[in-house]
């Protein structure tokens, strides 16, 4: 995804966010946002990739499961 994508993404999901219709729809089912850069997601998603990636390939898992 271009640079320009993801800075134009992410700066209409920070803008929702401040929205309080928004932040109410996902209130109610029990979601609190918080805004993260897109290299703090990045990090973030490797994270969790490297944490349960292992255990997801030793159980088979698959999207079909």
């Amino acid at each position: 995804m271009s640079a320009a994508t993801v800075a134009a993404a992410s700066q209409a999901i920070a803008a929702a966010l401040k929205e309080k219709s928004v932040l109410d729809s996902l209130n109610v089912v029990g979601l609190l946002p918080h805004t993260l850069s897109s290299e703090e997601m990045a990090k973030s998603m490797k994270a969790e990739h490297d944490r349960w990636g292992p255990l997801i390939k030793r159980i088979g898992f698959t999207a079909e499961s």
